[in-house]
């Protein structure tokens, strides 16, 4: 499988080494040395072995990657709305939006557009994210002033998105709001974690309901983020003591997610559900073209039906 990538800002004295390495992060850097003896990159249509090629803005980096096995992911998503402008999709819990790391293929874009309907749907671009175990609803835009409207709407906190989570502890107010900053943990070993930060932090908002206690100590809430920071829902429960269910990198100890994320076949420690119990339940915007309101909403996905139950179950015994 050939793969492109192109170099789309001015970077200062980086070799090609360094920018696969640092772009490309399944491998190594040891890794991608050994491929670049394999003569398996082409560098602005001339083949390139030289780790130390000079790259700049426009470059353009084809690699012919060797056949391998892409992460496991579920491709039961749902369109569950659609217009000339804008879809809306019902995204299972175990599926990437987009590309990232070996999922080349294994992600609701390439889906979309090569394999669901590459006539009707090859031109969608992503509109919100969600992480790959969060399930629930996601936006996509078919051209591009759609989707410029619509990043606007998220940028100017106009759209209304509204989750569904069940964590671990019992809350002790049935509303709240948390308003605690965000930013990267700078002290950890994993570099997409996040964590509270009251001086470097980002704002962050989030509003909390209690809508279910369970006598073995979990609960449901129902969420509205007001901001939009990464891992936002997650990063605020888990600073008030109440982990989402199944989340690894922020419900365990970094010791327990690195063993985890290592060895997830051979893993000792017990995990309650398989991902991140949270769901995107609904968004409700302003139609980029008709200007009406919309509110698109997905059901409870039954993998957290049964947790429910199970919840209900334990708190019987």
């Amino acid at each position: 499988m050939i793969i492109s990538s192109l170099v789309t800002r001015q970077l200062p004295d980086c070799s090609l080494i360094d920018y696969l390495s640092s772009h490309f992060t399944y491998l190594s850097r040891s890794q991608w040395l050994q491929r670049l003896t394999e003569n398996r990159f082409v560098v602005n249509g001339q083949v390139q072995s030289d780790p130390d090629t000079r790259l700049c803005r426009g470059d353009v980096i084809a690699y012919d990657m060797p056949e391998f096995q892409e992460p496991p992911a579920d491709f039961n998503f749902k369109i569950i709305y659609e217009d000339d402008y804008i879809i809306g999709v019902d995204k299972p819990g175990n599926l990437l939006v987009h590309r990232s790391g070996k999922s080349f293929r294994s992600n609701l874009i390439y889906q979309l557009r090569y394999c669901r309907d590459p006539v009707r749907y090859g031109d969608v671009d992503i509109i919100n994210r969600l992480d790959r175990e969060t399930s629930g609803v996601v936006l996509l835009a078919r051209d591009k002033k759609s989707l410029r409207i619509m990043n606007d709407a998220f940028a100017l906190r106009a759209m209304n998105k509204e989750y569904i989570a069940i964590v671990a502890g019992s809350p002790k107010e049935q509303t709240w709001t948390s308003k605690l900053p965000i930013g990267k943990d700078s002290l950890s070993a994993i570099k997409y974690k996040y964590r509270i930060d009251r001086e470097h932090g980002k704002d962050a908002e989030t509003y909390f309901e209690t809508v279910q206690k369970f006598e073995s100590g979990y609960a449901v809430l129902r969420v509205k983020p007001v901001t939009g920071r990464t891992h936002q829902i997650r990063v605020h429960l888990a600073s008030a003591g109440l982990p989402i269910v199944g989340d690894k990198l922020y419900g365990m100890t970094e010791a327990d997610f690195l063993s985890w994320r290592d060895d997830t076949v051979n893993f000792k420690g017990k995990l309650l559900f398989d991902r991140q119990a949270l769901h995107c339940s609904s968004i409700r915007f302003i139609h980029p073209m008709t200007k009406k309101e919309v509110c698109i909403e997905a059901p409870m996905p039954q993998d957290m039906l049964e947790l429910k139950e199970k919840l209900r179950e334990m708190s019987r015994q």
